[in-house]
């Protein structure tokens, strides 16, 4: 490989946002397979330059405990109808769903319950209330990913159909194609604007323009914040199963920020 060659790959291609979580590890650019940053003001490691090693276990365990408990809160936080039940027989259910991203969903009926196929992965579903269920994902060690799958049947239809899960649906509104809550206004919207924190986690809602919420997390470029039209709810641009709902108190301010499934974040003061 020429030298030439190499230093096309470490150039930077793509700028990404630098994530000053770490400050001793940073990257702010992508190469040809390489990630660009500066580790402690370098570009090697610390075996190479005879340097102490960083207590990185202590930091990153941290993030993961409050994650993992953020995720058991939001899991807590959920909307349930109780006793809502579902309008179709289970049989209605079953059947194979395509997406050009993720492959086949099957959806079979065993033993009185729906059983979700998906590839290798270990997967269940369970009723929530109407029709919608939540599917699990159980190979995240001792937490397991819950998701929420709703089913949907074509209105326009002329003869019966299976319902079709819309977490597969591939063609989802861009960020007009929603109806701005009714207090969408600049200045309601400004009052959404802040910091959010859970634990060492820190979420930081912006306003770009006049009407379009972003959330910037540690590390990831900021998400447009897609209006649903129920309330302050929610949906995370190009995260179909990810909502973010901002809870007021009793003077209208905002409290916290329920990010499901991730977790619960409380404004910064």
């Amino acid at each position: 490989m020429s030298p030439g060659t190499v230093a096309r790959q470490h150039a930077p291609h793509i700028v990404v946002p630098e994530d000053p979580t770490f400050p001793a590890s940073t990257r702010h650019a992508d190469g040809l397979g390489w990630l660009i940053g500066r580790y402690r003001d370098h570009r090697l490691l610390d075996e190479l330059l005879g340097l102490e090693p960083l207590d990185w276990f202590s930091s990153l365990k941290d993030r993961f405990d409050t994650l993992l408990t953020g995720m058991r809160e939001a899991r807590g936080a959920r909307r349930v109808v109780p006793d809502a039940p579902r309008p179709r027989p289970l049989d209605a259910y079953a059947g194979e769903y395509e997406h050009p991203g993720y492959g086949t969903l099957t959806i079979a009926v065993e033993d009185c319950t729906l059983r979700p196929l998906l590839g290798t992965l270990d997967l269940s579903l369970a009723h929530r209330h109407y029709e919608t269920f939540d599917l699990e994902w159980h190979e995240l060690g001792d937490q397991s990913h819950l998701l929420p799958l709703m089913f949907w049947s074509d209105p326009e239809a002329t003869s019966p159909r299976s319902p079709c899960p819309s977490s597969l649906r591939s063609n989802r509104c861009g960020s007009t194609g929603y109806p701005m809550p009714r207090r969408g206004t600049r200045r309601f919207l400004r009052r959404l604007c802040g910091t959010y924190a859970m634990g060492s986690i820190e979420v930081v809602v912006a306003l770009r323009g006049d009407q379009v919420l972003t959330a910037t997390a540690p590390g990831a470029p900021p998400f447009d914040l897609q209006p649903t039209g129920r309330g302050l709810r929610f949906e995370v641009a190009v995260r179909p199963a990810v909502t973010a709902e901002f809870e007021l108190d009793e003077t209208g301010a905002v409290a916290r920020l329920v990010v499901q499934p991730l977790g619960i974040f409380l404004a910064k003061r």
